[in-house]
């Protein structure tokens, strides 16, 4: 079984960049409806989730973890390079605070960090991923 994924480790590697770029880059698109879709919320609005929970805090740290992080340890896994392991600990910071201080619509609102992340994300992913068939498929 562990041969198969040894066998095609470049195609599958490829394919969860694909991926990963896919989700940020729609993400980029979509910010702006987002941003309209949340000044329209008023603060006092009733959610069906409380955005407080610790069980949302951690599913966002999840879904955050196989979004990017994994894809930095493996980045890491494949060069050894220490610039790597800084960048996806400055993510970790990032994104750990992210999810824990802004959960009120209004801090949600008016936090740019999301945005800042995943542009930065989708441009390393994107050298990365191009720097990689370069390098190690052809």
């Amino acid at each position: 079984m562990a041969d198969i994924f040894l066998e095609n480790q470049s195609i599958l590697f490829i394919i969860y960049a694909a991926i990963l770029l896919f989700v940020n880059i729609s993400y980029l698109f979509d910010y702006r409806k987002i941003q309209e879709g949340l000044d329209a919320m008023e603060d006092t609005e009733e959610l069906y989730v409380k955005t407080e929970s610790f069980s949302l805090v951690v599913i966002s740290l999840l879904f955050v973890f196989f979004r990017s992080w994994l894809f930095y340890f493996i980045v890491y896994q494949m060069t050894g390079n220490m610039v790597v392991l800084i960048l996806v600990g400055i993510f970790i910071l990032m994104d750990i605070y992210e999810a824990v201080f802004n959960t009120s619509i209004v801090r949600m609102r008016d936090s740019r960090i999301g945005v800042t992340r995943v542009s930065v994300d989708t441009l390393f992913m994107t050298a990365f991923t191009i720097y990689y068939i370069m390098t190690f498929v052809f």
